[in-house]
């Protein structure tokens, strides 16, 4: 670009300059596109300043100028701006200097406002509970709802879990397990499931499982009840369906076991019914004698995306084996699991724990791609190669494509062994939705034998690439039981309890002593971002559920994710099924948060 010779023809050089333009100010930009060729300062591209002029020819004044005040649109007329910072030659009305708001549709929720618990809003957008969430000791007797078995043997409590609302009510339900209970027709130990529902909870609630509508076991010694859980919508008719486990029942020899789907209904769960005729349930069946068909169920993700969601059926016969019958129609009838399951994981020996209730997880997305991962455990699992026992493992497949035939738990994409002999490394499992905030889903895994059965939880936080061989020396965080003997991380479970928006984790202790006798703890910890290193529970827990009853076994059992009283906030449940000889009873806390 010149300013000389704009006729064309030969410079003094000879060089051919027939295709110079003009530009009189020499700014680099020709006459033709420079809005003021006879200004150095003002050309496209040129900084906009506060000066009354267009100074970067894009017909637009001061716009977003490098020598303005820094704004924010205040919607709301609260004094704080939300979204992003511009730049502006003045204040005129409807922008202020100072940002921070994270609803700038409502004045009053800003950065000066006072929280307000329990109301949903994060009202002084801080990204906090400020104080609102639950914190410090708090005592079963301070429980929210209190529920006891009603004989010695009961062992209600031993396993329980939110089912969301299976009756149309509005109201989420909490499945809880009583496996030593007698059925309806007299017959010891055939088990009961029970459905807490429908309680005022504005005061304190007592209440034996019989006051609660609840299906039982068809025969002396079937255990109805070891295993429960919700499952979401699996057929896809609206309504969230469940599902019970009874191990010792015998429809195909001796402990074939079988499971019992409980179909969603509006017009079921009242009063006391057999559970072969159930809201018109459908029993899966062990194939043979020993199977233990039932002795772990879980469910509740969607593994391939469809819409429906997967049933998990743990059978703890032979090497232990994990069924995943996919969501979709109901099956016609009863029928044997191994005819109805698309795939199953099966363990190296009979001790490797595959198949237990609290080692099966499909509620989180570790690699982002938006469809349920599935984990599995296996506490007892050795690592031949590197001579250990009972070091414990846990196993991930990435959701997507549907899992078919039979897999191996080793020849997992990803899989994650103990260090040590007896760590016991996946007897729990939970994917957590996202614990410290980094958009990705998160992994757990309970080894309670670690620490010389303090117990500890390793923790992985997700993203794009998860797989291949790792050892619980590498986990991005741990957490560790407080004393020997407290064998944390034998239950786990994660929501977000607080309203914070991260995912928070509660770690079951059942053998924990902190109150003088082992009676057992739920310890829980509130996600929040930067989580890593080593802490004892004691150290990350913002709030500690205890129990003063020696040898009740609180802690064995742990459910966070229901909302019973429909504050918006999830509920904890977890249970003490030791508690007088086996009596047992479970304890429903509830939410406390934003």
């Amino acid at each position: 670009v010149s300013g000389e010779d704009s006729g064309g023809g030969d410079d003094d050089s000879g060089a051919d300059d027939s295709g110079a333009v003009e530009d009189a100010d020499g700014d680099g930009a020709a006459v033709d596109v420079d809005c003021d060729d006879n200004n150095p300062a003002i050309y496209p591209g040129a900084d906009e300043r506060c000066d009354g002029v267009d100074n970067d020819c894009d017909e637009a004044i001061d716009e977003d100028p490098v020598d303005g005040l820094g704004a924010y649109v205040d919607g709301d007329g609260d004094g704080f701006g939300g979204g992003a910072l511009t730049l502006t030659c003045a204040l005129v009305e409807g922008l202020v200097e100072v940002g921070g708001d994270c609803d700038d549709a409502a004045e009053a929720v800003n950065p000066d406002a006072t929280e307000v618990c329990s109301n949903g809003v994060d009202d002084n957008c801080d990204g906090s509970s400020n104080g609102c969430r639950l914190s410090g000791e708090v005592k079963v007797s301070a429980a929210d709802v209190t529920v006891t078995g009603g004989a010695q043997g009961d062992s209600v409590g031993w396993d329980l879990d939110w089912a969301g609302d299976l009756n149309g009510d509005g109201f989420d339900e909490l499945l809880l397990g009583g496996y030593g209970v007698t059925g309806g027709d007299g017959d010891k130990s055939a088990g009961v499931v029970a459905l807490i529902t429908g309680l005022d909870t504005s005061t304190a609630v007592s209440a034996k499982i019989a006051d609660f509508a609840q299906v039982y076991g068809g025969a002396t010694s079937d255990r109805l009840g070891f295993a429960v859980a919700g499952i979401g919508d699996h057929d896809g008719d609206g309504l969230n369906d469940a599902v019970a486990g009874a191990y010792s029942a015998d429809p195909s020899g001796s402990s074939s076991g079988a499971v019992y789907l409980l179909w969603g209904s509006t017009t079921a769960w009242s009063g006391k019914t057999d559970v072969s005729a159930a809201t018109g349930g459908i029993t899966l069946n062990g194939d043979a004698a020993g199977d233990q068909v039932g002795l772990g169920v879980a469910g509740g993700g969607d593994l391939d995306g469809d819409g429906f969601t997967e049933l998990l059926v743990g059978a703890g016969g032979g090497v232990g084996e994990v069924f995943i019958v996919y969501g979709g129609a109901r099956p016609s009838g009863d029928a044997a699991l191994s005819a109805v399951a698309q795939a199953s994981v099966t363990g190296l020996a009979s001790k490797d724990g595959v198949g237990v209730s609290n080692a099966m997880s499909a509620r989180a997305d570790l690699d982002g791609d938006g469809v349920a991962d599935l984990l599995l455990g296996a506490g007892g699992l050795d690592d031949d190669t590197n001579g250990l026992t009972d070091s414990g493992g846990a196993a991930l497949w990435l959701g997507g494509d549907r899992l078919s035939g039979a897999l191996s738990f080793t020849a997992a994409p990803l899989l994650i062994q103990g260090v040590i002999d007896d760590e016991g490394v996946g007897s729990a499992v939970e994917l957590l939705i996202d614990m410290n905030g980094d958009g990705y889903g998160d992994l757990a895994a309970g080894a309670p034998g670690a620490l010389d059965s303090a117990g500890a939880v390793s923790l992985w936080w997700g993203g794009a690439a998860v797989s291949g061989a790792r050892t619980t020396a590498e986990a991005d965080m741990t957490l560790s039981g407080n004393d020997e003997g407290d064998f944390a991380g034998l239950a786990l479970s994660a929501a977000d309890m607080d309203g914070d928006g991260l995912t928070d984790l509660a770690v079951g202790a059942p053998l924990d002593a902190r109150s003088g006798d082992p009676a057992g703890a739920v310890y829980l910890v509130f996600g929040e971002s930067g989580l890593s290193g080593t802490l004892t529970l004691d150290d990350a827990a913002g709030a500690i559920f205890t129990d003063d009853t020696a040898y009740d076994s609180f802690g064995v059992s742990v459910a966070i994710g229901g909302d019973l009283d429909q504050d918006g906030l999830p509920d904890l449940a977890a249970g003490a099924y030791a508690n007088k000889n086996a009596t047992g009873r479970a304890f429903i806390f509830r939410g406390a948060g934003l």
